[in-house]
């Protein structure tokens, strides 16, 4: 087969950190080639790069066994090469037909100036033909089901002269009639030899659809494979499989009675998710991105929609309507976003690590010299590495920024701390001074949501684990059964634990 595209020792950094290292990977037409890796991988940061989104620190980007080769790529030059991405949102007019959304754009045929209709309902029939899709070109977008509108998407890119099509977690919303109809088109796209990469965490349907499969691990290409010539058992401890030595060593502590009671909970994209929280537990919530993790943590902290299900907190119901209304039951989070919605950036070290504490009290009640006392406490305590409390949080670093955060938290006392990514884009220096703030309040029998994209970190810092599938808990995992590979055969669909 002819080779359309090879990225050569390819790397990428975001503020020092390594995103890709050294990442070799080629494409022939007519090939459907799987690309499959943990959270932090680097398959979106990969994606991203091809797509021109992304400028890479070096390698080489190669099509046609050499005829181009660029360093870089920009998205005008992608597009050129041939490269459509379709991701698992479609990104659609609504209120357009089918034809006009496939044409929306400089792709629209003219003649005369004006644009012909007639040719373009032509040419997406001849291209629904040629994918075997019974869709009219005079159709509405939005009365087309999921599966149709991204068949659009599809014949869209097609019109626009794709070669390379890439393939982003297609069937996070599909039943199994979708993902056959999907599959179809992806075969009949392989037999007219457009190359197609495609990224899933879902190991049947790779298995099901590969000619080739990638495994990225941390950034790095560690291993490629025959798509008929590799297990599923293989491929998932290629995924996570690393010493036990790169763990953190927590303390563990006694567990306590049950807080907090979730059962059947739906809305915002989560299906169905049952569990209970102890206190003095640290209970991680494992699941790729997208499994709807933070939605999860949204709804039972009252910053979602609940259609279902009920939640119990020290035994009694309640409805959580708002963060104001959790907040004052014991309960805090830490979001994924510290800068938009954890900090108040271009305000002091003081006034954020006392705000929760300002709105139990009246103005006139505010006392200046002790809350300068207790902030100048709990910045010591945490080992805050700041010149004073006057000092702005923007100016901090990431990790200094989350223990502020973690501080205006402890502060209020809570039962019950939900932490989204609590170590994101931080070092590994910080990010063990917050665990051992998570162990202190396991400690004093407080009890903690983790959710972490962070496989060491989920499986080092929790005492179980409910993972997370296509908005259902799928499976939950005791201490003696923690691993990063039984995680990884829940969220591929294997039996629960």
């Amino acid at each position: 087969m002819k080779e359309i595209i090879s990225l050569r020792n390819v790397s990428k950094s975001f503020h020092g950190v390594k995103a890709l290292k050294d990442v070799s990977f080629d494409l022939n037409a007519g090939e459907i080639h799987c690309l499959v890796g943990g959270n932090g991988a680097g398959k979106s940061t990969l994606i991203k790069i091809l797509s021109g989104l992304y400028e890479p620190d070096c390698g080489e980007i190669v099509f046609d066994g050499g005829v181009k080769s660029y360093s870089k790529l920009n998205p005008s030059i992608s597009r050129q090469m041939g490269i459509q991405t379709i991701y698992q949102e479609t990104m659609l007019a609504q209120t357009l037909t089918v034809a006009e959304n496939v044409f929306l754009g400089d792709s629209m045929p003219k003649h005369g100036g004006k644009v012909d209709w007639k040719e373009m309902r032509a040419r997406t029939s001849e291209i629904m033909k040629m994918m075997a899709v019974d869709i009219g070109p005079n159709e509405r977008v939005s009365d087309l089901g999921i599966a149709g509108k991204q068949a659009v998407q599809i014949a869209k890119a097609l019109a626009n002269d794709a070669r390379i099509m890439i393939f982003d977690e297609p069937t996070a919303s599909f039943g199994r009639k979708e993902v056959d109809g999907l599959f179809d088109i992806i075969r009949t796209l392989k037999a007219n030899g457009v190359g197609i990469i495609y990224i899933s965490h879902r190991l049947e349907e790779v298995f099901e659809i590969a000619d080739r499969i990638t495994v990225l691990k941390d950034g790095s290409t560690v291993a490629h494979h025959i798509g008929r010539e590799v297990s599923e058992e293989q491929l998932i401890h290629e995924m996570v499989g690393r010493s036990t030595k790169q763990f953190y060593e927590r303390e563990r502590v006694p567990i306590g009675e049950v807080i907090l009671k979730v059962e059947g909970l739906c809305g915002d994209g989560v299906k169905k998710a049952s569990f209970e929280l102890h206190k003095g537990e640290v209970l991680g919530i494992g699941g790729m991105v997208g499994s709807k993790r933070t939605e999860l943590l949204k709804l039972i902290f009252g910053a979602g929609n609940i259609e279902g299900g009920t939640i119990h907190l020290n035994g009694k119901e309640i409805k959580p309507t708002s963060p104001r209304m959790m907040l004052k039951k014991g309960m805090c989070m830490i979001t994924e976003d510290r800068a938009i919605t954890g900090l108040m950036l271009a305000r002091d070290l003081k006034e954020n690590i006392m705000i929760c504490d300002y709105s139990k009290r009246p103005r006139f009640a505010l006392n200046l010299r002790k809350e300068a006392k207790i902030a100048q406490e709990e910045m010591q305590r945490l080992n805050v590495k700041a010149n004073s409390y006057h000092q702005l949080a923007m100016s901090l670093s990431g990790g200094n920024q989350q223990k502020i955060i973690l501080a205006k938290w402890l502060l209020t006392r809570g039962d019950i701390f939900i932490l989204d990514e609590p170590t994101r884009g931080i070092d590994i220096g910080a990010k063990e001074e917050i665990y051992k703030l998570v162990v202190e309040i396991a400690r004093q029998g407080g009890a903690v949501l983790l959710v972490s994209s962070d496989m060491l970190e989920i499986v080092s810092m929790s005492d179980r684990i409910v993972v997370m599938r296509d908005g259902v808990s799928a499976g939950e995992l005791a201490l003696e059964d923690i691993s990063e590979e039984n995680i990884m055969r829940i969220v591929v669909g294997g039996e629960n634990t």
